[in-house]
């Protein structure tokens, strides 16, 4: 039923004379060297800096000459020299990179034996994670993709627009780019690299697309899952697509696809296309000693449910812990924002190993209550979570309590060989995989115009990155940090309050001390003192009253709040919190009882010839002019005024 099904298969004949030539160009200069040239995407450079950049790399301009000239193939063409392009870049990465994978597998070998032994030494584990991090990067060096030359033109496309768009042979290729997407090819969305959506790049893509198709509406379905728990291969069994499927390097970011359908589909399904979104594996082996790793993997996943009507999750055999914590934060972080007019849904697709029904059950029950559980904690502490948006969780509410969260898969092939053939029991799950996803699109309320979703993508990537809930690891530790806010609420109030009951106190004691200032020869300064004195020992070390029940509330409740952050990694941070909060308290009763002892010093010296002196000032003033506006009375009032608080500030301090 979809109209370009076989589009992007890969024929037996691919390659064009313009995808050979390219081929060839970077089997001479290797994959390393052409990818070290595709510097426009490397780091946030100015417009001025990549515009240097391409006047000066000649190696640069032929490589985009050289992918300029397939992008103008016609449209047919065009999808098999990529398919070819395609093809070959990731035969030449994985020979290219062989033995730095080798390397990789090595030392990582090594390094979770390390870490494994009893007795773990940090040092040599370090030294390990470093062999670790250089054979990344070799192999990420050597690694070439279609995404690689989709970035670097999308940069010369800034460049372009920054500059003189006219006559630009390269101004059209947005244009070429939007006519692939159209045909089935792949783009990519998200730079897994630099966590980025090529901003003016993407738009232009898209809209070129919104013109050829204006009134389209499209049915949005992700699919997420651990690394090599193939994500890509069901989407290509279910779609007969072609995402990329490659064991020879680290593809990363998002990539989306259109698959627009027949007539007869449009009419029954109510929208023009199901656009589909690939990720990323999360959880990879290689991004482990990456930083800030797993919150890079809870924003894509967030990001991939929160732009999406249906979200696939992949899994392996009976072990999702890593998962369920991952869409437990994704869950939550969705009801905080109020980007998107989605509620999206999720089919769990488990894989199974063995038949052992009993261990499956159980984990997808856990699954299910575990994903309810962040779902009801977005409900029920919508005000500490600053939730705006639970209702966009309803419909995975209502997909949980009616049991309809997961279908299960039989093994892939019949047998254990990798020359196995495929098993008919597979291609049974997956035709009613697909069955199921249509239903699920035909019940569903929500279609998106296209235009509207090309929108959401920017906004909700903006808003996603901003938000602190990513770094929460699972639920568990999102309600330790609320359950400690709480403590520590509970906490800084004793302390207000402490603070304010003693200020009662101390004021009366300022009274009394500031009637005897002349009388007993008593300074302003030394009552100050006294002041400082008495507030330094509140409220831990109360001395005014040994028994006061504030200050022994304020103890107990803070032995409650460290009894609950010992030995955690919020210890130091908590205990600075409340230390600082009691300054900061302190310091602001000090000034309020200061300032309330200069005003009664004051009051004392201040007598009837202020008076008598603000008369003679207006009548100075009246003498001036016949006639006064209501802003000169206003003028004249507020210089007086400052005259007169000049005045006795002056004798205040005379005072003291």
């Amino acid at each position: 039923n979809l109209e370009n099904v076989g589009n992007t298969k890969v024929a037996e004949f691919i390659e064009t004379n313009e995808s050979r030539i390219l081929i060839e160009f970077i089997k001479r200069e290797t994959c390393e060297v052409v990818k070290r040239n595709m510097s426009l995407q490397k780091g946030n450079k100015t417009h001025e800096q990549c515009s240097k950049i391409w006047a000066e790399n000649d190696k640069l301009k032929k490589l985009i000459e050289l992918m300029g000239n397939i992008l103008i193939l016609e449209t047919k063409s065009r999808a098999k020299a990529m398919a070819h392009l395609e093809k070959e870049l990731e035969r030449l990465s994985a020979r290219e990179s062989a033995n730095a994978r080798l390397e990789f597998l090595s030392a990582l070998d090594q390094l979770q034996k390390t870490i494994g032994a009893k007795s773990e030494d940090q040092v040599i584990v370090q030294q390990w994670k470093l062999q670790v991090n250089k054979a990344l990067e070799k192999m990420d060096n050597m690694s070439l993709g279609l995404e690689h030359f989709f970035r670097e033109i999308g940069k010369l496309y800034e460049i372009i627009l920054a500059n003189n768009p006219r006559n630009n042979p390269y101004a059209n290729l947005a244009k070429k780019y939007a006519e692939l997407l159209i045909s089935g090819q792949a783009i990519e969305l998200l730079d897994g690299d630099s966590g980025s959506i090529t901003g003016s790049w993407l738009t232009a893509i898209c809209d070129h697309v919104y013109q050829k198709n204006p009134k389209m509406k499209v049915f949005v379905v992700s699919i997420l899952g651990l690394q090599s728990s193939g994500k890509s291969t069901l989407l290509n069994s279910l779609f007969a697509c072609k995402f990329a499927v490659s064991v020879g390097r680290c593809t990363r970011g998002l990539f989306m696809r259109l698959l627009f359908l027949d007539e007869n589909m449009k009419k029954k399904l109510n929208f023009d296309a199901i656009l589909l979104i690939d990720t990323e594996g999360l959880g990879a082996p290689e991004k482990q000693n990456e930083a800030d790793a797993e919150r890079k993997d809870r924003l894509m996943a967030t990001f991939a449910m929160g732009v999406s009507h249906l979200t696939i999750v992949n899994v392996l055999g009976e072990y999702m812990r890593d998962l369920t914590e991952i869409l437990q934060i994704a869950i939550v972080a969705m009801a905080r924002l109020e980007k998107a007019d989605i509620s999206p849904d999720i089919l769990m697709v488990q894989h199974l190993t063995e038949r052992n029904t009993e261990k499956i059950s159980s984990a997808s029950k856990h699954f299910g209550e575990a994903l309810e559980k962040a779902i009801n904690i977005s409900d029920e502490k919508d005000v500490n979570l600053g939730v705006r948006n639970s209702k966009c969780l309803n419909t995975l509410r209502q997909t949980i309590a009616m049991g309809k969260l997961f279908r299960q898969f039989r093994p892939f092939k019949n047998g254990a060989s990798v020359y196995s053939p495929p098993s008919e029991e597979y291609h049974q799950d997956v035709v009613d995989l697909y069955n199921s996803i249509i239903d699920i699109a035909q019940e569903s309320k929500f279609r998106t115009d296209f235009k509207q979703w090309q929108i959401l993508v920017q906004s909700y990537w903006d808003s996603i990155k901003s938000e602190n809930f990513m770094r929460f690891k699972d639920v568990k530790d999102l309600q330790e940090f609320l359950q400690r806010g709480d403590i520590i609420s509970k906490v800084k109030e004793s302390i207000e309050s402490s603070f304010r009951e003693h200020s009662e106190l101390l004021r009366s004691f300022i009274s009394e001390k500031a009637k005897k200032m002349n009388e007993k020869n008593l300074t302003r300064e030394s009552i100050v003192n006294d002041l400082k004195d008495k507030l330094k020992y509140i409220p831990n070390f109360c001395s005014s009253n040994p028994s006061c029940n504030r200050c022994n509330q304020v103890i107990s409740n803070q032995t409650e709040l460290y009894a609950f952050v010992e030995k955690k990694p919020s210890e130091h941070e908590t205990r600075l919190t409340i230390h600082n909060f009691i300054n900061r308290t302190r310091e602001w009763y000090f000034k309020q009882l200061s300032q309330m002892l200069s005003a009664i010093a004051f009051g004392q010296i201040e007598s009837a010839e202020n008076l008598e002196k603000i008369e003679k000032r207006l009548r100075e003033e009246l003498k001036l002019k016949k006639k006064y506006t209501d802003s000169d009375i206003e003028s004249i009032a507020n210089r007086i005024w400052r005259d007169i608080e000049k005045e006795a500030a002056e004798r205040v301090t005379q005072v003291s």
